[in-house]
């Protein structure tokens, strides 16, 4: 068992390793030398706390002695608990800033920025229930605490509350000043909310408030893409690509407007450059076999789907797109098995549960073939190339039927 003159030694010894006073032994108890150290840790504790780069596990023991020594100001403890809440949150201690905080509040300290702190912990841990419940304290206590609004609409991200988030976000840039993460963090909430012209303004507020960002223009350029507002957005991807010609990002968006207007070989070589740039994303071997297959290199097409597959062995999609091209050259045994895959990973992909129809039908399966159009059909996908093809596989199937009841009937005649 640690003697009260070997924990007032070690105390001394920490001190001194954060240079406030000398390392020296104390073999036996002696008041003036324990009051002493206490004095040296409180100073310690409060220094560390305001050294930008302290020694953390230092300062976390000596302010933890403050706090454990019997009969110690109050004052002192409650000092000392902020003290290694604060470290302890900046060395990612998590769940000691989160007990720090709530002695804190046992001990009577209610105040904003205390119940700000112990959310911004559990953020960390994702509790973000517990994390929104604090900043709401802590808003009630100061309405117009800027940061914690702010932080609390990014609780309301991880918690997919997409309207809310837009909220705070409002109320912080309303309290101001707009910050260019603020206002990107807006728009990325909007743009969850369907909300896609004002996304476009925050992105342009982002923009405006840090012009040599290339990350808000590919932004705003994604959200005009998904408005088929092709010219704007390639401004702002070229806009991106001055800013760093190697962001893969905004070579792909761009490769991908280019495959929507149907110039294929652009789309190739954007895509193709940014496979270069990042070499083990599977949505980018995916997106170029889409352009491979629109401009019939069908082989080309299957080998890039493969990548994408081994890649990503989950991705639904990449199996219907390699389908889709097995079909196109014929092979549909192999078509139909990669669309089973795809149905696997997805049991409701409607354009997988089509392709493998028309496979079915094209290799004269036309029972199967009508059970995967009444399928789509009944998942909400009854277009008209669905029925017209359901309606061609009754119809095949009838003259089968009848063509086999006339060899039926023939051979009974004999």
């Amino acid at each position: 068992m640690r003697t009260a003159g070997s924990t007032i030694a070690r105390l001394l010894c920490i001190v001194a390793s954060i240079g406030i006073a000398s390392c020296t032994h104390a073999p036996q108890e002696d008041p003036n030398r324990s009051a002493k150290a206490y004095i040296q840790a409180r100073d310690a504790c409060s220094a560390g706390g305001r050294n930008p780069t302290p020694d953390i596990d230092a300062i976390i023991h000596v302010c933890g002695m403050v706090i454990e020594t019997a009969g110690a100001a109050q004052a002192d403890v409650v000092d000392a608990l902020k003290v290694r809440a604060k470290v302890s949150m900046a060395s990612g201690r998590y769940d000691g800033a989160i007990g720090d905080y709530t002695q804190l509040m046992r001990l009577g300290v209610h105040d904003a920025a205390t119940f700000k702190f112990r959310a911004d912990a559990y953020r960390r841990k994702s509790k973000c229930d517990l994390a929104v419940t604090d900043y709401d304290r802590a808003v009630r206590l100061n309405p117009k605490f800027v940061d914690a609004i702010e932080s609390r609409g990014d609780t309301f991200v991880c918690l997919k509350d997409f309207a809310k988030a837009v909220a705070d976000y409002d109320r912080a840039a309303e309290l101001g000043p707009l910050r260019a993460e603020l206002a990107m963090k807006r728009g990325n909430a909007l743009v969850q909310t369907g909300n896609r012209d004002r996304a476009i303004e925050a992105y342009g507020d982002a923009i405006r408030l840090r012009p040599r960002d290339a990350s808000a223009f590919v932004a705003r350029g994604e959200v005009y893409t998904s408005r088929a507002r092709y010219e704007p957005a390639l401004a702002d991807f070229d806009a991106a690509l001055a800013l760093n010609p190697n962001h893969a990002g905004a070579i792909r968006q761009r490769g991908l407007i280019h495959f929507y207007q149907r110039d294929y070989s652009a789309a190739i070589k954007d895509l193709s450059r940014a496979i270069q740039l990042e070499p083990k994303t599977a949505n980018l071997y995916d997106d170029r076999g889409n352009a491979y297959l629109r401009e019939g290199e069908y082989d080309r097409a299957i080998e890039d789907y493969r990548k994408a597959i081994d890649l990503g062995p989950g991705f639904a999609a990449a199996y219907e797109h390699r389908a889709n091209a097995q079909g196109q050259k014929g092979y549909f045994e192999q078509a139909i098995q990669d669309y089973e895959q795809a149905i696997r990973l997805s049991p409701k992909l409607t354009s997988a549960i089509i392709g493998r129809g028309n496979a079915y039908l094209s290799r004269g399966a036309y029972e199967q073939a009508i059970r995967d159009y009444d399928l789509a059909i009944e998942l909400g996908a009854a277009n008209a190339t669905v029925q017209r093809n359901r309606q061609q596989a009754f119809v095949e199937k009838a003259k089968r039927d009848a063509a086999k009841g006339i060899a039926i009937d023939g051979n009974l005649a004999n």
